[in-house]
Formats: C-alpha cells, sequence, structure tokens
C-alpha cells in the first residue's frame, strides 16, 4: 500500500512515516520544511520526502494520507490566528479534496485541544468540542472540512504527545522534565503539581500502530495513554516536585 505522511519532517508525521515504512508499507513524506525537525528520523527509516507545501502542490500517488502538517502552538495562534486557519483548515480542504478524488483513506491528525475546557472526565469522543483558542479551532474546522469532503476519513484528537526527537518551543513538560533531569536538575512545575494532564507516547499511534492506515467508516478516536498528576509524573527527578518549582523560583500558575 501506499501512504502519504504530509508534515512528514515534523515530529509526530516523522515517527509515523517511519513506523509504517518498517512496516512494509511504501512511504513518501511531504513537508515544506518551514519547522521540519526530523529529516534525519526519514533518511534513517529509508522514506523519500517530497519538499511542498500542501496549500499548493499535489500529492503523490496514495492509497491512504496521513495528514499531520499543521502549526501547533496555541500561544502563537492567537498572534497568527489567519494563518493558522489556512494552513490546518483550508490546507486539511485541499487535502481532502485531493482524497476524494482519487479514492484514497484519509487519517487526520486532529488535537484534545478540539475540546477546550472539560465538563466532565474522562473525555470521550461524545464531549463538546468548544474550542478556546484559535489553534483549537483550527483543527476542529480541519475535523469538520475532512470528514465532509473525504467519506471515510477519521480524525485522531491526541492529546499531550511525548518522545524522542521532541524538541524547540513546542516541546512538552515530559521532554522538559527528561531534560532537566539529563542535566541534574529539579523539574519546574507551576502550582502545586495536582494539575491532570493525558499523555501518550508517540510510539502509540492508534489503529497506525497495527499497520492498518485504513479506516472503514468516518470516525473520531480519542488517544491518551492516561490521566496523571505533574507531580506524580515528575517523581524521577532527585526532589519533590512542588519544593523543586519554588526553589527554582517559578512562580504559580
Amino acid at each position: 500500500m501506499r501512504v502519504v505522511v504530509t508534515g512528514g519532517a515534523g515530529f509526530i508525521g516523522s515517527h509515523v512515516a517511519a513506523h509504517l515504512a518498517e512496516r512494509g508499507f511504501k512511504v513518501v513524506a511531504v513537508d515544506n520544511l518551514e519547522r521540519a525537525s526530523a529529516v534525519k528520523r526519514l533518511e534513517e527509516a529509508g522514506v523519500p520526502l517530497v519538499a511542498g507545501d500542501v496549500r499548493s502542490v499535489d500529492l503523490p500517488p496514495a492509497d491512504a494520507v496521513v495528514h499531520a502538517a499543521a502549526y501547533i502552538s496555541v500561544d502563537e495562534s492567537w498572534e497568527r490566528p489567519y494563518e493558522y486557519m489556512w494552513n490546518n483548515a483550508a490546507a486539511t480542504a485541499r487535502v481532502a479534496k485531493q482524497c476524494a478524488d482519487r479514492g484514497a483513506r484519509l487519517i487526520y491528525i486532529s488535537s484534545a485541544a478540539v475540546y477546550g475546557e472539560p465538563q466532565r472526565l474522562p473525555i470521550d469522543e461524545g464531549h463538546p468540542a468548544r474550542p478556546l483558542s484559535p489553534y483549537g479551532l483550527s483543527k476542529l474546522a480541519g475535523e469538520q472540512i475532512a470528514q465532509m469532503l473525504a467519506p471515510g476519513a477519521t480524525a485522531l484528537r491526541l492529546f499531550n504527545v511525548y518522545g524522542p526527537g521532541q524538541t524547540g518551543p513546542y516541546a512538552g513538560v515530559i521532554t522538559r522534565f527528561i531534560e532537566r533531569a539529563k542535566r541534574g536538575l529539579p523539574p519546574v512545575i507551576y502550582g502545586d503539581g495536582t494539575q491532570t494532564r493525558d499523555f501518550i507516547h508517540v510510539g502509540r499511534r492508534g489503529p497506525l500502530r497495527r499497520g492498518r492506515p485504513r479506516p472503514r467508516r468516518r470516525r473520531r478516536l480519542q488517544r491518551g495513554d492516561r490521566q496523571g498528576r505533574l507531580d506524580k509524573g515528575a517523581r524521577g527527578g532527585r526532589d519533590a516536585p512542588g519544593r523543586a518549582g519554588r526553589r527554582a523560583g517559578v512562580r504559580p500558575a
């Protein structure tokens, strides 16, 4: 099976592309390289990379498309809402239309940011979607566009993804804990550490993990390993996290 992974030189996209290639799929990554962080991972996995922007170029021939290309910063989305809607939603319309025209299956990498403030816990697929940022809104719009234009599309609402290769300003709290621990420093936690978050390792990819990038019906899937308290998640540090944050001069949020 031929699979195209958009945003394939990014953190999540590169892991998905490498995983599928290892499972014997014929994978091609497409990325405009604006924020690429994992070109080396693609090279090591033997995945060819097409430098191109999905907003303006046609995708290579494929039986399935994993659409991971997106801007992902909540804070930045407030400063650049137009760019986020254009890159995350409008670009998805173009990808979805190509999938529909070619009969290719579409898997859309969405985000738990579509939910906004939890109305109940745990959050399930039926939870109201009320995003609190332009980023969350752009991902929700992308879901709706994908499922409207490409019948059978699947949206994966990933929670806080972490793992090898997560770097730069978009690195999550787990990565930051690990980086500080490697330097012999205590983890920094805002507040008292009793906040809860859902985390998912980048190695867990739902239906992709089983080597089946072809959903049979339109659906949305939650992906989170478990809900965990930040203070317990940072137990690997040398000091109790609540005290560590205060000693490091971190002001509670």
